[in-house]
């Protein structure tokens, strides 16, 4: 049996320390350095403690990152801690899974002290500053500050996250108003993204357990976000002996949370007493309706789409991610995986002409550049990773997006374009036209 144990009076042996991880890609070390006890912002949680660090990546720079601390050696985690890191979600989207470990500590030892533990990024500190989750800015009465527009993006920021751990057969587990992070992103845009994914669920990793020394271990979503199957299940095991319960969808937990994001106010908390929406009472006895008639009136259509997630006949019956994004009004689809190695036509622009200059079938390996088609496009180079296709555009001319035979401006470079098939990028009188593979003639 582990003899490991952290205890928050350690925390004082870690500061201002240095400490190494190997990084999983090239085997080298990488340096770390622990922030002084005012700047770490040291905090604890159910599982764990955490602090401010700093990587010290050779080729990428400074990295402001977390380091969360366990408390007890728990078997199963450095397996699911190594598939989250191996995913490539951390790596491969500069900003909506900042969440995610991107390194696992086994034992690593500083200033004497034994820690188990793994590291992310600080969620909006790449970008010039700190976030804060929604949670709190709904019991500061922040979010009524937050225009409507902004609102839906946010909301639409969350769905692509989802979609995108969907496509993966990744649950997060816990989404909750204190799991959403709102803060910098790219561009001076702020954006939402999520964290804490300890209690994720895929069907290659065996779970946490939920009880460990008698104490809970693996928490099985947050009150007022649970789906009514998971609550009865959860009601039928009073002794916690059903290791087999597990969050096995996120899809109900974000309708909740959209529905808090667009609708969220002072007022709103006054009149529901509470800062959630729903009541585990409410999901159970699957009655939307029994919020009050100013809450529903406030986005009608949003409360018809969470009542259908309420009363579901199933998971795969829930409004999925896109179905959110519909009822939002945001006409963009989550970045999609493509099913054979992408194929680009390359057309030159003059005028309303455009003359074919190229084509090229994207290599198998993860990254490239288009010089080849012509010297100046050595600017636009790409990422293929996870079946998923981002170009990196240098030039700082202004760049449209064409999807669904819809145009969309998005600003000047440098810039990540995520791209599916079938979409076309505009810029600098050039335009990429995307394929899942040749097209047939």
């Amino acid at each position: 049996m582990s003899t490991y144990s952290f205890a928050g009076a350690h925390l004082k042996k870690l500061y201002q320390q240095k400490f190494s991880a190997t990084n999983i890609s090239s085997g080298q070390a990488v340096a770390f350095t622990v922030y002084d006890e005012k700047r770490a912002r040291a905090r604890t949680g159910l599982e764990a403690y955490g602090v401010l660090v700093d990587c010290h990546h050779p080729t990428i720079g400074t990295l402001p990152s977390f380091l969360k601390i366990f408390k007890l050696d728990i078997a199963e985690r450095q397996g699911r801690t190594d598939f989250l890191v191996r995913s490539g979600l951390a790596k491969n989207h500069d900003w909506l899974f900042q969440g995610v470990p991107y390194a696992w500590l086994p034992r690593c030892t500083i200033n004497g002290m034994e820690i188990i533990g793994h590291v992310a990024m600080q969620i909006g500190a790449r970008y010039g500053g700190g976030a804060e989750d929604f949670g709190r800015l709904k019991e500061q009465d922040a979010w009524d500050g937050v225009p409507a527009k902004t609102r839906r993006t946010y909301a639409a920021h969350l769905c692509c996250a989802v979609a995108a751990l969907e496509t993966m057969n990744i649950v997060h587990g816990d989404l909750s108003s204190g799991n959403i992070m709102i803060g910098p992103g790219p561009d001076g845009e702020t954006v939402c993204c999520l964290c804490d994914f300890d209690g994720f669920h895929h069907p290659s990793v065996p779970p946490l357990p939920r009880l460990v020394n008698g104490m809970p271990c693996r928490p099985l979503g947050t009150a007022g976000y649970q789906y009514p199957e998971l609550l009865q299940r959860i009601a039928a095991d009073p002794a916690v002996s059903d290791a087999g319960i597990m969050v096995e969808t996120d899809r109900f937990a974000l309708g909740a949370l959209i529905c808090e994001m667009v609708v969220w106010s002072s007022s709103v908390a006054r009149w529901l007493d509470r800062y959630e929406l729903l009541t585990p009472e409410m999901i159970v006895r699957q009655a939307i309706t029994d919020l009050p008639d100013e809450v529903r009136a406030l986005w009608p259509q949003g409360f018809a789409l969470l009542e259908q997630a309420a009363n579901a006949g199933g998971i795969a019956d829930m409004p999925s991610p896109e179905d959110w994004l519909s009822v939002l009004g945001v006409h963009v689809r989550p970045h999609q995986p493509f099913r054979n190695r992408p194929y680009v036509e390359f057309y030159r622009r003059r005028g309303n002409r455009t003359t074919l200059a190229g084509k090229a079938m994207l290599s198998k390996t993860d990254s490239g550049d288009f010089a080849s088609v012509a010297p100046i496009l050595s600017a636009i180079r790409y990422q293929f990773a996870d079946r998923k296709l981002t170009l990196k555009v240098a030039w700082p001319e202004p760049i449209f997006l064409v999807r669904d035979q819809r145009s969309h401006q998005l600003g000047g470079g440098p810039r990540d374009v995520p791209l599916n098939a079938n979409d076309r990028l505009t810029s600098n009188f050039w335009e990429l036209r995307v394929f899942d593979g040749q097209p047939q003639a």
